[in-house]
């Protein structure tokens, strides 16, 4: 199979799966941090749970999350949190297949930009982070997987006005 097919099929693939997925993020807004910061090697699951203990409803923000559903920059706590990327688009570069994210970021597909799947400490690996400075101006970032120092950001059902 001639790699423009294979990246042909990958890319209908990913699509295909997105497509299927409910959208996860649009009742969602941000609600605060976990209060204390989390090691991301301990899975995407830990990282849900540490929301629900600080903020019980609540699980682990998606950059969209924030974007799309966040309530005004003036209300929102300040901190510094991991985020799950939403991924917008592949596109393959002839070697790998990368995702390109809805904070313009881009990373290789099933691992960058989330510690691996939410699997490594490594200072080599990279996860999303958002930093919410008491000015409002809101920051999303790559941050090394080896930072402790790192909360979970925490989404919660949007209230209806």
């Amino acid at each position: 199979m001639s790699k423009s097919v294979s990246a042909w099929l990958l890319t209908a693939a990913v699509f295909t799966a997105l497509s299927a997925t409910p959208s996860l993020s649009q009742d969602r807004e941000f609600v605060g941090f976990s209060g204390l910061p989390q090691v991301p090697a301990g899975g995407v699951l830990n990282l849900h749970d540490a929301c629900e203990t600080a903020i019980p409803g609540s699980r682990m923000c998606r950059t969209g999350d924030i974007l799309n559903n966040g309530t005004s920059l003036s209300a929102l706590p300040t901190g510094f949190g991991w985020v799950q990327p939403t991924v917008l688009g592949v596109f393959f570069d002839g070697i790998t297949a990368n995702v390109v994210t809805d904070t313009g970021h881009s990373g290789i597909l099933f691992g960058e930009l989330t510690c691996r799947n939410w699997n490594s400490v490594s200072h080599n690996d990279f996860g999303m982070t958002i930093r919410i400075l008491p000015s409002g101006v809101v920051g999303f970032s790559a941050q090394s997987c080896a930072n402790t120092t790192i909360q979970v950001a925490c989404c919660d059902l949007l209230k209806k006005k």
